[in-house]
């Protein structure tokens, strides 16, 4: 899905497939919510990145730097 690998580091904060393989996106769906430790640490890190990534005040600061740099 477009965006989605600038986003998503496979296997480090969650997992990229051929979105035409409907295989492997079976497999990788069954394994989430199958769960293991190791699943809940690339889910943690999933929830850190959009928190760091998309966060308002860090966008609001982002912002300000950049207009202030102009």
């Amino acid at each position: 899905v477009s965006g989605i690998p600038e986003l998503v580091s496979d296997s480090e904060n969650g997992f990229l497939v051929n979105p035409r393989d409907t295989h492997a996106i079976s497999s990788m769906i069954y394994t989430v919510l199958r769960g293991n430790e190791e699943i809940n640490k690339i889910r943690r890190k999933s929830r850190k990145t959009i928190e760091e990534t998309y966060d308002i005040y860090n966008k609001e600061k982002d912002l300000g730097r950049l207009f202030m740099a102009t």
